[in-house]
């Protein structure tokens, strides 16, 4: 089993927030339906090979390392193409911190299935997908690592805007908190129109976080 979750034991909002983000799309899940989780369910949620069906394609999801024999990555198969094997994941977010990469792995009788590893907590999804030919698996799972580093990204993208946003608001109550505390001062008349600037600004920032980032809240 994986470890209990860290997000129970964390402090602050943001690092909760942070570590749920993480977790929702581990799971495929809304971060809410993450934050329900216990001690005692979160076990359950995380244990080797868990299905997930979305849809689209049925999948398994791990967070115990590799689960089928000779699992390696797709760019080091021997068979890939040269365009999986010249690199070595796709970036799963906006520093480049993080990769996605793919993974083919062995059954019996020569089959072999594709999948993609996620460096950023280690979980391991495998698709449904049965191959005969090294390429072929290859080139799925560079496939599927692709797709899922671009949905990555985009959730990064869209996290990391609404925290630049909460911290512009948290400079900008700073700054209010100085300027209340001069605007009855002779010689800090100007303040009194920066303090409607900043309500301004921070009003606006707190309603498109209300609207457009609600889910990163």
């Amino acid at each position: 089993m994986s470890a209990k979750p860290i997000y129970l034991s964390l402090r602050t909002a943001a690092q909760r927030l942070s570590a749920l983000r993480a977790k929702s799309l581990e799971h495929g899940k809304p971060w809410k339906a993450c934050r329900d989780w216990g001690f005692n369910s979160w076990e359950e949620a995380c244990g080797a090979l868990s299905q997930r069906i979305d849809g689209k394609a049925t999948t398994w999801i791990c967070h115990t390392g590799e689960q089928f024999r000779n699992e390696r990555f797709a760019d080091e198969c021997s068979e890939a193409p040269r365009y999986v094997s010249k690199h070595t994941g796709y970036f799963s977010n906006e520093d480049c911190s993080e990769k996605v990469r793919g993974i083919v792995a062995n059954l019996t009788h020569g089959r072999l299935i594709a999948g993609y590893y996620w460096s950023s907590c280690g979980v391991r999804v495998y698709f449904g997908g049965v191959y005969t030919e090294e390429r072929e698996a290859a080139i799925a799972a560079d496939g599927h690592a692709e797709s899922y580093a671009e949905v990555c990204r985009e959730d990064d993208e869209q996290y990391q805007a609404a925290r630049r946003l909460e911290d512009e608001n948290e400079t900008s109550m700073h700054r209010l908190r100085e300027c209340l505390t001069l605007r009855n001062n002779p010689c800090f008349d100007y303040v009194r129109s920066e303090i409607s600037d900043l309500l301004e600004s921070i009003r606006n920032n707190r309603e498109e976080l209300r609207t457009t980032y609600a889910q990163y809240q």
